[in-house]
């Protein structure tokens, strides 16, 4: 699929589903955000911001960050399953 027509299945803002929507943006993940990622990251998000997760040399945020994207990814299948 064209990346211009990768539109996110789960929310309705018609965005791109990429990296940054699906780490920063897509409204699905709000709440796993908020347990898992610190609030600096999603109050306000940017490229910036998920640069500085990708990079990150703090062992603790990179454990975080990794329970993010597994439990994402997991809910993100479950429900492309159901919408699908």
């Amino acid at each position: 699929i064209a990346k211009e027509n990768r539109f996110c299945l789960l929310c309705s803002k018609r965005d791109i589903e990429d990296e940054y929507h699906f780490i920063c943006i897509c409204p699905v993940y709000n709440t796993l955000r908020r347990k898992y990622l610190q609030a600096h990251i999603f109050i306000r998000p940017s490229v910036q911001k998920m640069c500085f997760l990708l990079n990150c040399k703090d062992k603790q945020v990179i454990t975080n960050f990794a329970l993010y994207i597994k439990k994402a990814t997991v809910l993100r299948n479950s429900m492309i399953v159901n919408v699908t």
